[in-house]
């Protein structure tokens, strides 16, 4: 499995390019569709996968469903967000690219496969209610969107929709099948291991 890396946007938000067996599934595309483009370099995207609904994490999503015709797909409880919708809030987010639009609804045990690797949905409230992240134990990877950081650290709860006490009850729960030797690629700033984050958080088993 190859992992690209863009960071786009103000607040630099991590937009990973997951490439296995001949397959490319694009997670996170916060802003910047050309700089995406640029680094798929004529790749077909299999499926764009959404972490949560903030802006910063799809802003790109209906350029690129523009121009490559992928499908998306984000979790069943944050989709009515995102489907058929133009502004966040006072985010624009079709950037003059239509709507953009949620193709498959996501859920607890679902799978997301890119060429041989499989990855499990796993449900991870707290940033928002339908915050998901993406875990595959054989290539020990975890996708964690804006739920786990590095250092330590999880995401804000202090937004609309956020909760601290849900976000404490993922960390406690959501990641104890989860390897110590797993890396885990963040939605912002640089990846960890699972080993390092239960270290340093002490809500993590």
């Amino acid at each position: 499995m190859k992992i690209d890396t863009c960071v786009v946007g103000p607040i630099e938000t991590n937009c990973y390019i997951v490439e296995d067996a001949g397959e490319t599934i694009v997670i996170d595309p916060g802003d910047q569709p050309l700089l995406i483009m640029d680094a798929l370099a004529g790749r077909e995207i299999k499926e764009i996968i959404v972490t949560h609904y903030h802006w910063d994490h799809l802003s790109a999503l209906s350029a690129l469903q523009e121009a490559t015709g992928a499908r998306a797909a984000m979790s069943q409880k944050d989709a009515d967000r995102v489907d058929g919708v133009s502004r966040l809030d006072s985010f624009d987010i079709d950037r003059g690219h239509g709507a953009p639009r949620i193709d498959r609804r996501l859920s607890e045990g679902d799978e997301v496969t890119v060429g041989e690797c499989v990855f499990k949905v796993i449900e991870t409230p707290g940033h928002t209610p339908g915050s998901i992240c993406l875990y595959c134990a054989e290539q020990q990877t975890l996708f964690s969107g804006d739920t786990l950081f590095a250092d330590g650290r999880h995401g804000r709860t202090d937004f609309v929709d956020g909760s601290q006490r849900a976000m404490v009850d993922t960390l406690v729960n959501k990641f104890i099948d989860v390897s110590d030797d797993t890396r885990v690629y963040p939605g912002h700033e640089h990846s960890s291991t699972m080993a390092r984050e239960r270290k340093l958080n002490s809500h993590l088993r």
